[in-house]
């Protein structure tokens, strides 16, 4: 049960506990920026990557930030799987938290994230889907306020995972500052 990632690290996914150091930003930025959210049923490409970029964009605070960019990570190693098919699959999400918890650790961040992190990204999704979707789906009404422009950029993967680490790196930056 080894995967493998781009900078060549070989995660062992019988013992995702002890895996905390494979799971580098490196990986993550690469992978979120070539996996389409919505499994791909947008009306343009949209990445995973491109969505943390959007959420990381919402906050002040670098550490919020920083857990905002970080939020989907586990998909770097996982996939982005619709939430009607990952509530189907309990060890799917066992293997989602024990990821997640080893990428907060290793950037010393709360696990589990701030709720304000999941509220204001599930908010995102309704909007990003309102304006992803030909037809808005019924679990995205509701939900809305300006996007900021980076969503309505059109990246391309690399641009993507460049600004991904641009950002990670910035938010360390600004943790760095104020200890």
């Amino acid at each position: 049960m080894i995967f493998n990632t781009f900078s060549g690290r070989d995660v062992d996914f019988s013992s995702l506990e002890t895996q905390g150091h494979k799971f580098v930003i490196q990986d993550i930025a690469h992978g979120l920026s070539n996996i389409c959210r919505f499994s791909g049923q947008a009306s343009r490409f949209y990445s995973v990557g491109h969505h943390c970029l959007v959420l990381s964009s919402l906050f002040g605070d670098p550490k919020l930030r920083l857990a905002a960019l970080l939020h989907d990570a586990s998909e770097a190693y996982m996939g982005d799987v619709p939430t009607p098919v990952k509530v189907q699959i309990p060890e799917y999400s066992r293997m989602e938290y024990v990821i997640l918890s080893q990428v907060a650790k290793r950037n010393l961040l709360p696990w589990p994230f701030p709720d304000i992190i999941w509220k204001k990204d599930s908010e995102l999704g309704c909007v990003e889907a309102q304006n992803l979707f030909y037809i808005i789906p019924a679990w995205a009404k509701g939900a809305y306020f300006d996007l900021p422009a980076i969503f309505y950029e059109a990246l391309t993967s690399d641009q993507v995972a460049k600004m991904y680490l641009d950002t990670y790196f910035s938010c360390v930056q600004d943790i760095m500052r104020k200890v």
